[in-house]
């Protein structure tokens, strides 16, 4: 309940909603197979493994990244076969699990492949499709050859042999059941430490350089030592996650690396292991990754931030009232989200927390402010139609009841067509793309906007309006709407008529 609760109420997830783009299926889709998948590992139930097989079908449609959840799903039997390892011995359970699991394996990713087919029927004209986004994934061949040599050694040894090696393997290695998941959370407790710790303060202790994810400096990037890398991936992630999930994460590991709770210990590991895997291929595909391409990371955060914040509830086991004192605590915690989605309205997506000083921020506006940008400059014309406005992305253009000219459409070299430009409109990471048509606005627009905009109140992610310096202001004067109902409201009589 505490995980679905603060799962509802992250900025983050309800913002991506918000855009129409496969990664606001991907998430939902992602971690619901992987738990599912979870629970027939556990319990093994014959629905539990169709509707895993569905879900990562599903996965698979929004965006083929989905595609990391076959090797990790081997992982998830890996790990519970280990974990379980003496529970299983004693009952007697452990040869036939693992062949129930080695055999369910393909047969899952089988069922998803099939669901894939299913909703893109062009599959079945041209086999091709299967597999063109995993092209683009370094060495997935030899990731995938790898995996089908693990299960299959796992199946052969268990009919064969009667798992004799993988019981060897796990007897021998038990201790490292005790050392691994505590050395794991350390870890990862002390990367997003070091993080907070860096950026939190406003100093930069560690000179990282600022490299933004919007404009995709592969080259820059990549000339970065792995250590860089991997505080710039997680970068975005941490300072976009709500105080109260941060103080549950590192609640979560840190009090599992100094007393493991035995009925935690699958899903938490499974969870970091996830944050591991997920950050070891980008760094290996050198790739730089933003809120948006790392979206399916919070649930999974959310999900181990629960497990931190049950422990006070635990707390509250032997006394009076346990019940109510519980309930006010959820409630406390839920309160406190509550108002911290509402501060963040109506910039969900671009949700930072008040951890980051107000001089950093994470990414671009995605979109953000496109409306109230063409609200204003609409409003600077009683006929609004014969305004022409230049912007450097396209969220703008919807909203503009005149002429709009995006990117490169308009040719610089005409002279006539230049100068009927009225307004000039850029965001953040809209300049950063367009830096060198920005340069050649200098000499044609005014040299402070005339009007702008501060997403979350920092000052470098903004939407700014500038206007023609040959332009006869033919002004009227225009209030920033005070609420999104005046806005619509100015939207209707500007386009509507009324």
């Amino acid at each position: 309940l505490l995980a679905a609760s603060l799962i509802a109420l992250s900025p983050v997830l309800i913002g991506v909603s918000q855009i129409v783009n496969p990664d606001a299926f991907l998430w939902i889709f992602v971690i619901s197979a992987l738990l599912t998948f979870m629970l027939f590992v556990m319990k093994g139930k014959w629905w539990d493994f169709i509707f895993a097989s569905v879900l990562l079908g599903f996965a698979f449609l929004s965006k083929y990244t989905a595609v990391i959840l076959i090797p990790f799903f081997l992982v998830i039997i890996l790990i519970y076969l280990f974990v379980y390892y003496q529970q299983l011995e004693e009952n007697k359970k452990f040869r036939r699990k693992t062949i129930v699991l080695s055999l369910a394996y393909p047969f899952l990713i089988a069922g998803a492949l099939g669901v894939f087919a299913l909703g893109l029927p062009a599959v079945f004209l041209d086999q091709e499709i299967l597999f063109e986004g995993v092209k683009q994934i370094r060495k997935f061949d030899l990731v995938m050859k790898i995996l089908i040599g693990v299960d299959i050694f796992l199946f052969a040894d268990a009919v064969f042999l009667k798992s004799w090696i993988v019981r060897k393997l796990f007897k021998y290695t038990q201790l490292l059941k005790q050392i691994f998941p505590r050395l794991l959370y350390v870890v990862l407790a002390a990367i997003m430490l070091l993080v907070i710790f860096n950026w939190g303060f406003g100093h930069n202790f560690f000179h990282i350089p600022d490299i933004a994810s919007d404009v995709r400096d592969k080259k820059l990037f990549g000339s970065q030592v792995w250590q860089i890398k991997l505080m710039l991936e997680v970068f975005p992630f941490v300072f976009s996650l709500t105080p109260i999930v941060i103080f549950g994460m590192l609640l979560a590991w840190l009090k599992n690396a100094i007393r493991p709770k035995e009925e935690d210990i699958f899903i938490l590991l499974t969870m970091s292991t996830f944050l591991v895997a997920f950050y070891g291929g980008v760094l290996v595909q050198k790739l730089q990754v933003n809120v948006r391409y790392g979206v399916v990371l919070y649930a999974f955060g959310i999900i181990i931030a629960s497990i931190g914040l049950a422990i006070p509830f635990n707390a509250f086991e032997k006394i009076r009232f346990n019940n109510l004192a519980k309930t006010f605590l959820f409630l406390i915690v839920v309160g406190i989200s509550g108002w911290n989605l509402w501060l963040t309205k109506p910039f969900y997506f671009n949700y930072t927390n008040d951890i980051l000083p107000k001089e950093y921020i994470i990414s671009g506006g995605w979109g953000y402010g496109a409306y109230e940008a063409a609200q204003y400059i609409n409003s600077q014309s009683e006929d609004p139609t014969t305004l022409y406005a230049w912007t450097d992305y396209e969220g703008f253009c919807p909203f503009f009841a005149g002429r709009c000219f995006k990117g490169s459409q308009i040719k610089w070299n005409k002279k006539d067509t230049v100068d009927q430009i009225d307004f000039y409109v850029t965001s953040r990471r809209g300049m950063m793309l367009s830096e060198q048509m920005w340069s050649n606005l200098e000499s044609m627009r005014s040299e402070q906007p005339v009007w702008e905009l501060q997403i979350g109140g920092r000052p470098d992610n903004f939407v700014r309006v500038y206007e023609n310096i040959k332009r006869k202001k033919q002004t009227k004067n225009f209030n920033i709407p005070d609420s999104y109902e005046e806005s619509h409201q100015i939207f209707e009589n500007i386009f509507l008529g009324k």
